[in-house]
């Protein structure tokens, strides 16, 4: 499935300095819609895949409705799960389930 395969790919990507970093930047007081920002970059510092469907199509090159039945048989299959964050959602594989 295309969605799992990129999903595993933003995961493999994962940048354990960058969210160290990033974490220590989120923790401090900071404005805001900066903290919003930071936290979307830290999130994708993870490996976390951003939950656009819009942007998942294009990228997959698939209809916005293939995706949303990725991702929905994804979820029954407890491949992924999905984490929301400051109005923005990620979807985390769920390793022990897709390795």
């Amino acid at each position: 499935m295309e969605l799992l395969e990129l999903i595993k790919y933003n995961y493999s990507k994962k940048n354990s300095d960058i969210s160290i970093i990033l974490k220590e930047i989120l923790n401090k007081e900071s404005d805001i819609v900066i903290k919003e920002k930071l936290s979307r970059i830290f999130y994708m510092a993870e490996g976390y895949t951003e939950y656009k469907i819009k942007d998942l199509a294009i990228n997959l090159n698939v209809s916005k409705t293939a995706i949303k039945y990725m991702l929905k048989s994804l979820l029954e299959e407890n491949k992924i799960e999905l984490l929301k964050i400051n109005n923005t959602t990620f979807i985390i594989p769920i390793i022990e389930n897709i390795f």
